[in-house]
């Protein structure tokens, strides 16, 4: 599989390259939310299952905050 990229984020474990059934995770820097799973897979064609996710600026998920 070729290297998974997210910007504004990061992956777990950097390989130079990922085999098939390697899974990774995925994190976003601070400010940014993920957009789509935390982790993925390689699969037999090279594609990551589920698809690499996206981190969006702005956007907060805090659900226990103070009223």
């Amino acid at each position: 599989c070729p290297v998974p990229q997210i910007r504004n984020g990061k992956v777990s474990v950097v390989k130079y390259q990922y085999m098939y059934k390697d899974t990774v995770t995925f994190k976003c820097r601070e400010g940014f939310t993920l957009r789509g799973h935390h982790t993925a897979q390689c699969q037999a064609d090279k594609t990551w299952d589920p698809p690499v996710p996206v981190c969006e600026q702005g956007k907060c998920q805090h659900t226990d905050l103070p009223a």
